[in-house]
């Protein structure tokens, strides 16, 4: 991945929200700030989505991004949590995992670092982190492996900690009419197929204690996430 940019669209389609631009970042929700403030390699035009934008860091936390990549979005959210937070970047690839550490080490992020690993099996001790982001990366698992990557997922939370999740949601009915004839007939009842035995929300539920908000945005099909462990 780290070779060849490649993003979760397959080769030479870097981003799921289309080919990558150096503007495209900007109308993500990253500002040129954003983009001025990390080492050139960093923002890989992978992502979907600017998470700071969703999730609430407070100075002081200890925040997990899962598919960390160049570690574009570590390095926002350790300027966020400042030199008493803590930032893990986790990715499956060891070639992006090298890549997000020379950045690290080029930007003098001392309270961001990187460690390999699947989502489903997460080298993150339990109960300790703050906030825990994934951005459009559950979709990317067999279906078999959404719950386990869910429970692991808070099982590295602490108490009160919150978990933000961002995907592919099913499309309301008015969309989905708007929408061609190919997509309506063909991908869209496969869609609700796999989507309606596998909510997030539904499943976060089912977890004791844990409480969960859905927000949809972009006229329903992505949805956001916000699930928040309980105190005891």
């Amino acid at each position: 991945v780290a070779r060849d940019a490649s993003g979760a669209c397959g080769p030479a389609a870097p981003g799921c929200c289309g080919g990558f631009t150096p503007d495209a970042s900007l109308k993500l929700g990253y500002s040129a700030e954003d983009l001025a403030a990390v080492p050139d390699g960093a923002n890989m035009g992978l992502g979907c989505g600017n998470p700071q934008a969703i999730a609430s860091l407070a100075p002081g936390e200890t925040v997990l991004d899962l598919g960390s990549g160049g570690g574009f979005d570590c390095f926002l959210a350790g300027k966020q949590v400042g030199s008493a937070g803590r930032v893990i970047g986790v990715d499956m690839t060891a070639d992006m995992v090298s890549k997000a550490r020379a950045n690290a080490r080029t930007l003098g992020a001392a309270n961001v670092e990187f460690r390999l690993g699947e989502i489903e099996h997460l080298p993150v001790a339990d109960g300790s982190v703050d906030a825990n982001v994934i951005f459009f990366l559950l979709h990317e698992l067999p279906h078999e492996l959404k719950g386990e990557a869910l429970r692991e997922a808070c099982r590295v939370l602490a108490p009160g900690g919150k978990l933000y999740l961002a995907e592919f949601h099913r499309p309301e009915p008015w969309v989905l009419r708007a929408l061609s004839w190919t997509y309506f007939k063909v991908f869209e009842p496969l869609g609700l197929a796999l989507w309606s035995t596998h909510d997030p929300v539904q499943q976060l539920k089912e977890l004791p204690g844990y409480t969960c908000e859905r927000r949809a945005v972009f006229f329903g099909n992505f949805q956001v996430i916000v699930a928040t462990k309980p105190l005891a």
